[in-house]
């Protein structure tokens, strides 16, 4: 899977299921399980967030290392 963009971390709108997430200020780190509507992120901790396409938010997609 290739490194995000900077354009897809800005633009919640192209984010995919499956896709791992974190908080910017925290290490919380989570995955995307819906995208439809809102941005639905399952935490590895249990918790459930919701994020609205287009508001600002707390939330950052996680870089993933490209695989050779």
């Amino acid at each position: 899977m290739p490194i995000a963009s900077s354009t897809s971390t800005a633009d919640r709108a192209t984010w995919q299921v499956g896709q791992r997430v974190s908080r910017k200020h925290s290490q919380d780190l989570g995955s995307v399980v819906k995208t439809n509507g809102a941005i639905k992120v399952r935490w590895d901790a249990g918790r459930t967030s919701y994020f609205r396409h287009g508001k600002s938010a707390n939330v950052k997609l996680e870089q993933v290392p490209v695989e050779k």
